[in-house]
């Protein structure tokens, strides 16, 4: 099972990287071809350096999952007001939300939670990054706060094409590729990782993640255990 999963991921990693270097190559081998402008040549370095961006954001982001495998990262807990980091997360998201004529709706109220800070924001940045993705224009993300027993219950959910019954078993598996219809299902610029760097994340603090997706809305869920009094 190990070895056939190293062997997918393998094959997943090198069509991720065939993609951008075949592009880079072709559009040089064009530059090359003929003398052009300078201006010609500025916009194919743009180009390729976007090109760029994107792999090394993708390569980061297999270097963190394999410290986290490897049992080399550990959460640095403090005492968290998650209410805050959320809409923190909104303002940052404000334009791109904007853009897409969606709102960011907090839900509920909140006890503070023990978590690692930046953990618990860069999973919720790929979370709402996500919902943004495939959000209805003209629609509401809802972030729900709901306290229960020794956790807090939060909700991401938006409005949208469901995703396929057949994808939610492995919708957090590295690189996995659903439906095309959802086209990105991703919070990490669709590197294929940000779902699972989320559900890493979640199990670095002893939680899980779930997600329901039926009748028009796809809702994400996480318990963090909350802060001691």
């Amino acid at each position: 099972m190990f070895s056939e999963r190293l062997s997918q991921v393998s094959a997943d990693i090198a069509y991720k990287l065939h993609m951008p270097i075949t592009t880079m190559t072709t559009q040089t081998q064009v530059a090359l071809s003929q003398a052009r402008e300078n201006e010609e040549y500025k916009e194919i370095l743009y180009s390729n350096l976007e090109e760029f961006e994107r792999m090394a954001k993708m390569i980061n982001e297999m270097l963190w999952l394999a410290r986290t495998d490897s049992g080399l990262l550990k959460p640095d807990y403090e005492q968290v007001d998650a209410e805050s980091e959320l809409r923190s997360l909104f303002e940052y998201l404000d334009a791109w939300a904007e853009e897409r004529t969606v709102s960011l709706v907090i839900e509920g109220t909140c006890s503070p939670v023990l978590c690692d800070r930046s953990l618990f924001r860069r999973a919720f940045s790929n979370l709402l990054s996500n919902a943004l993705h495939h959000a209805e224009g003209g629609s509401n993300i809802v972030v729900n706060l709901r306290k229960l027993e020794g956790y807090l219950d939060i909700s991401v959910e938006n409005s949208g094409n469901v995703i396929p019954a057949k994808d939610i078993p492995r919708l957090f598996d590295r690189f996995h590729r659903v439906d095309p219809s959802r086209h990105r299902l991703d919070g990490s610029g669709g590197s294929g990782l940000g779902l699972s760097i989320v559900e890493a994340i979640m199990s670095l603090h002893g939680s899980e993640i779930s997600v329901t997706s039926e009748n028009n809305r796809t809702r994400f869920r996480v318990r963090i255990p909350l802060a001691p009094y």
